[in-house]
């Protein structure tokens, strides 16, 4: 009886038995059937191989599947939030410009349609005094600080209108690709209130100097004494 072992160079698969009523009538036969064998193990290990093969890419797949399903979900979410934010957002090329995405807010602060927005450089939506380069000034000091730091610019919408803005800016990863977004805030009223307010202080100042009058005001809860500036002309000095 001869044992013949089934083995590869990672592992043995086992042993097989001949029994052999005259061995030296299959001496010279017996390299053949240990080369047999040996291939047979090789196929063996190859259908091991080509098993774990098969279920390390099915494992590969769920996982890039469940991955892809992440990434959908959280762009889909991304997408609504953006979509329905009331503040208008603009997504920008960092080293380009190029605005690749903006919400309805966006478009309608410029009162221009989206398809006309996207696609062109940011720069070409601000005011002349902003539009230094390829670059508009607050998206060079946005994008060398991306700290989120408020910063007033003049843009200019559709109807040729100029309007003051408060914009945000900060560097995103969208997918493996990194853009800008930028948050804008229409404070053209705003500033319009600021300069009727200072106006209509500098006229009561004048008209206080005019007419030799002098105010003041006392918050008790404070223990705060405040006057104009005509009461202090009057007295000298605040009383």
């Amino acid at each position: 009886i001869l044992f013949f072992t089934l083995e590869t160079a990672n592992k043995k698969h086992g042993k097989l038995a001949l029994a052999l009523d005259d061995r030296d009538l299959f001496e010279g036969y017996l390299p053949y059937i240990e080369n047999t064998l040996n291939t047979v193990s090789l196929i063996i290990e190859n259908q091991e191989q080509e098993k774990q093969l098969t279920e390390f890419t099915h494992t590969l797949e769920k996982k890039v599947a469940d991955q892809v399903q992440d990434i959908t979900a959280k762009q889909e979410q991304f997408r609504q939030l953006f979509d329905e934010a009331v503040s208008g957002i603009a997504l920008a090329d960092p080293v380009t410009g190029v605005i690749t995405d903006c919400n309805a807010a966006f478009a309608d602060m410029l009162k221009i349609d989206k398809a006309a927005i996207v696609g062109k450089n940011q720069r070409v939506f601000h005011s002349a005094e902003e539009q230094t380069g390829t670059l508009s000034t607050t998206f060079k000091q946005h994008y060398r600080s991306m700290s989120g730091t408020s910063l007033e610019s003049r843009m200019v919408t559709g109807s040729g209108e100029t309007i003051d803005v408060e914009i945000r800016a900060r560097l995103i990863d969208l997918g493996g690709i990194q853009l800008v977004q930028g948050f804008f805030k229409d404070i053209t009223a705003h500033k319009m209130a600021e300069q009727q307010l200072s106006y209509q202080q500098e006229l009561l100042q004048k008209s206080q100097e005019l007419g030799h009058i002098g105010t003041w005001a006392f918050d008790p809860s404070l223990n705060v004494f405040t006057g104009t500036a005509e009461l202090e002309r009057i007295f000298g000095v605040i009383p």
